[in-house]
């Protein structure tokens, strides 16, 4: 009760600013307020709970802050609210908004942004990488999220998804690796780690990557994760050369490597670097139609190139990273890209109105593969990180994906 009181006398003191609240799980034996019990508050004055993002093992950060005037209800939070005014506690009080939109209050896809929440994950509990035929599969649940947390019922088994696994394309566990870890520093969280030591790809480049190959109809998709990217990334930084390729995710609209599949093209995001002098670093992307002919090789056109070096790439430090991706041409294709430093306000870092399609295609039929986390890069970086006793790390944390969310 005395969590409740507090709580609820901090959300009437706040005027505008957003505020962040620890939730503990059910299953902690930390008292605590309630994830209801926090919402149930803050509707009292007009504020929503905004984004979940996990703490540790036992808890969660929640965002709360002011609801936008003209914004949709919920029929959880409208039931929520009516309970707040039966029992005398709804401060800001809106009875037209809170029943607008019919009698059940039922909020349609249309009108909303929050979209279908497909899978979420935090890699704990029983999420485990297991080997399977050289590469390695994610599977297991993370029973500290609530819903759609089973990488094979939620993800796997989703009409919309193909299969999600991790693919290294040769190598061993000496060479590189994907394995879920105690964070360092905090070790009740856990955390995947892709740690890449040597040029597995036939010696000439290397690959981490997660597949979520022969999608259905996915028109648009939407991703948060959390990433960390180790302290050795400052070696980064010194790299004697530009960088122009080192992918941290990438999306085939259609695949460019089947002689059966039409009109290649992808879109890729990376971390680059200007200037062979030291430097920091910054987030690149590019499209590309790509031509496959008969004896395998590849032709890729460049379509569009863009570079945000007003938004410098953190490292050693968490930062969520959300991005959005919608098939369209010149006028209606969208990619989105922003960063949340730990402690600091998003950054956006694209919002682009481009085609996200082959230039060719006369029927695109949605994002067929994509890779939602990938560290792929060449066999010169690699081993200037070697010999300067360095190795590329990435730790990911908290992965969402919805279906039908648009960026705010």
């Amino acid at each position: 009760m005395r969590q409740k009181i507090n709580w609820r006398k901090k959300v009437f003191n706040k005027i505008a600013e957003p505020v962040c609240l620890i939730v503990f799980h059910k299953k902690s034996k930390t008292p605590n307020i309630s994830y209801d019990e926090a919402v149930e508050q803050a509707l009292c004055f007009g504020w929503i709970d905004n984004k979940g993002m996990k703490r540790d093992g036992e808890s969660m950060y929640l965002q709360f802050c002011p609801r936008r005037e003209k914004s949709n209800w919920s029929k959880l939070n409208k039931d929520r609210a009516e309970k707040m005014i039966e029992k005398g506690l709804m401060i800001f009080f809106f009875p037209l908004i809170l029943f607008a939109g019919g009698s059940n209050g039922q909020v349609s896809k249309s009108q909303s942004s929050s979209g279908e929440l497909i899978f979420q994950s935090g890699f704990e509990n029983d999420s485990k990488v297991i080997n399977r035929n050289g590469n390695s599969d994610l599977v297991g649940s993370d029973k500290s999220l609530s819903v759609h947390n089973d990488w094979v019922n939620d993800l796997d088994n989703h009409p919309n998804i193909g299969n999600f696994n991790l693919q290294y394309q040769g190598g061993d566990s000496t060479k590189r690796y994907a394995r879920i870890i105690p964070e360092p520093g905090n070790f009740k969280n856990h955390v995947l780690h892709f740690w890449l030591d040597h040029p597995n790809v036939d010696n000439s480049k290397g690959r981490i990557q997660g597949n979520l190959y022969d999608n259905n109809g996915i028109k648009e998709i939407y991703q948060s994760v959390r990433i960390f990217l180790h302290d050795d990334f400052n070696t980064v930084r010194t790299y004697p050369a530009e960088i122009h390729w080192l992918t941290i995710a990438e999306f085939w609209n259609n695949i460019t490597w089947s002689q059966t599949v039409p009109f290649g093209f992808r879109i890729t995001l990376g971390i680059g670097k200007p200037t062979p002098n030291e430097s920091d670093l910054y987030f690149i992307l590019d499209a590309q139609d790509c031509e496959l002919f008969s004896d395998g090789k590849q032709k890729y056109t460049t379509l569009w190139a863009e570079t945000n070096q007003a938004v410098r790439v953190p490292i050693g430090k968490w930062f969520t990273m959300d991005y959005y991706y919608k098939e369209g041409n010149d006028a209606n294709g969208r990619f989105y890209l922003s960063i949340t430093p730990e402690g600091e306000s998003k950054q956006v870092v694209f919002d682009l109105t481009k085609i996200t399609h082959d230039t060719q295609d006369p029927n695109p039929d949605g994002l067929g593969d994509f890779n939602p986390i990938k560290l792929y890069t060449s066999k010169g970086l690699i081993e200037y990180m070697k010999s300067k006793d360095k190795t590329l790390q990435i730790y990911w944390d908290d992965l969402r994906l919805w279906k039908n969310k648009k960026p705010e």
